[in-house]
């Protein structure tokens, strides 16, 4: 026999065995596999950008040995509001019920049909599996869920604070019109007539007939005093000049 510098007999092929064998329809049935029809739709812009992160999904997918893609059918962009809009029609096989639940939590898609096995046989563990997976990702939405909440809240106060002491340092050159604070702070009148009550209500501010004012008793929102001090070189400096005018 002739070889070649490989060590193969020449004047044979090299088999090339697939990476995912294929399995007949009936197999893939027997197996528990299911065959789906979905729609992954992709919302954003620029437009290019949707269009590439769809095909990067469905080029995800269809890497993965869990999923083979029987067919996809892509849809044009459209446009809606100031965003662009794609969508993908695939029908696939998922190896089992736990790798479709997988499917739905990653990918979220718009919708998903069943098509085969129309009387699906699932074994107590599949089950399990597939609670399991679907609570944990429940818990970690509502961890998330709550920790947005705590943030923003957070968030909220500091600017509600923020917006008080502006409205404060504002009233320091002295009464303005409630319109006019509205359009020097950038606020809608209902939103700033709400933090006006608020602060007459805590006694930092008053009205006086249609302009607010700060309170009269509030000490801590008067004007830096710019005098210097009695007995200072500089103060002396000053009377000295004052009485040489004089």
């Amino acid at each position: 026999m002739i070889f070649n510098k490989k060590g193969e007999k020449k004047g044979t092929k090299k088999e090339v065995l697939p990476t995912r064998p294929e399995l007949s329809h009936a197999d893939r049935l027997e197996h528990g596999q299911l065959m789906v029809r979905s729609v992954i739709e992709v919302l954003g812009k620029p437009e290019p950008h949707v269009k590439h992160t769809l095909k990067t999904l469905v080029g995800e997918l269809d890497k993965s040995d869990s999923f083979t893609i029987v067919k996809k059918e892509y849809s044009r962009t459209k446009k809606i509001g100031g965003l662009h809009s794609m969508f993908v029609d695939v029908e696939f096989w998922a190896k089992n019920i736990t790798v479709l639940n997988g499917f739905c939590i990653d990918y979220m898609p718009s919708s998903i049909e069943v098509l085969e096995p129309e009387q699906p046989r699932l074994k107590a563990h599949e089950i399990m599996a597939f609670l399991n997976d679907f609570l944990a990702k429940l818990h970690e939405i509502d961890m998330l869920a709550k920790n947005l909440r705590q943030q923003n809240a957070v968030l909220s106060n500091n600017i509600v604070n923020l917006y008080r002491n502006v409205i404060r340092l504002i009233l320091l050159d002295g009464p303005k019109e409630e319109q006019l604070l509205a359009r020097m702070t950038g606020t809608d009148p209902a939103g700033i007539s709400k933090v006006l009550a608020s602060l007459k209500k805590e006694g930092m501010i008053q009205k006086e007939g249609t302009a607010w004012r700060l309170h009269r008793e509030n000490k801590d929102d008067k004007k830096p005093d710019n005098k210097k001090p009695k007995g200072s070189e500089e103060s002396r400096k000053e009377e000295e000049k004052g009485n040489a005018h004089g």
